[in-house]
């Protein structure tokens, strides 16, 4: 049966980098800021770690489980061993990502009428890049969709599949357009993804219908890339039936705490 609530409430967080995270303060703010929302749920779109150090795990896992709520989490590229690390990249690229927080994430929970899936875009092969294979995806949400023919879904990954123009294109689909489509025919309406340093939202328009695209700046990284304030941010997203409400919540430097500082709602 599905069980329709009048709103479903999530934490879209992502690039941590523990390891090089921009100061304590910031760690300690964004902890306090998402531990008072009352949420459903914390969707992370991966780069838990800068260079998926044990100690950074450690931070990251500490992190995550004193938050207290249902946890999705993806592995991002930083999160696979570094390339100096050959075996362990190669051959058992998932083995810490498992053992740090398998035991506290899920990739795929269902809430009031709405599927969350995680996907894994990272590739060893690459050096920032990441890969989708098609195929195996869409095989997956068929799945779903015969299983739980009337919910949504939102699929949940590292890397963009949408390519926003901002000279960081993904290219880690070959058959970008024929995958989009089928998503959104199987029922995904929405996207959440990281690794771009940036707060970004678009609507693509597709045969099936619309798909909504958000990608979460970086939550603490030293490394941002947003070209306006705020530098540090994560995406707090209200499902309400037919309609969805994204609020960047920013970090204000000069009062040390987490802020509203644009909201933008769409039709889902």
């Amino acid at each position: 049966m599905n069980d329709v609530r009048q709103e479903i409430k999530i934490a879209h967080i992502s690039d941590f980098h523990f390891g090089k995270i921009q100061s304590h303060d910031l760690i300690a703010a964004l902890h306090q800021d998402v531990s008072k929302c009352d949420l459903d749920l914390i969707v992370v779109t991966g780069d838990h770690t800068q260079r998926s150090r044990r100690r950074e795990w450690l931070k990251a896992r500490r992190f995550l489980k004193s938050l207290k709520s249902p946890l999705l989490a993806v592995q991002g590229n930083h999160d696979i061993p570094p390339y100096w690390e050959p075996i362990s990249r190669l051959f058992y690229s998932r083995a810490r990502f498992e053992h740090y927080l398998g035991d506290l994430s899920s990739d795929q929970f269902i809430l009031g009428g709405i599927i969350f899936v995680g996907v894994e875009s990272g590739d060893p092969g690459k050096t920032t890049g990441g890969t989708v294979e098609p195929n195996s995806l869409l095989e997956r949400m068929q799945r779903l969709l015969l299983e739980n023919s009337s919910y949504k879904v939102v699929v949940c990954l590292h890397h963009p599949l949408y390519d926003y123009n901002c000279n960081q294109a993904p290219g880690i689909v070959a058959d970008y357009e024929y995958l989009v489509s089928q998503l959104a025919a199987t029922g995904c309406g929405m996207v959440l993804h990281g690794h771009l340093h940036r707060s970004l939202s678009a609507i693509e328009e597709t045969t099936y219908g619309p798909i909504l695209h958000i990608c979460a700046g970086t939550a603490t990284s030293s490394r941002s890339r947003e070209t306006l304030l705020p530098k540090h941010s994560y995406n707090l997203i209200s499902f309400r039936q037919s309609q969805v409400e994204v609020e960047q919540r920013g970090y204000n430097p000069d009062f040390r705490r987490f802020e509203s500082f644009k909201t933008f709602t769409s039709i889902w």
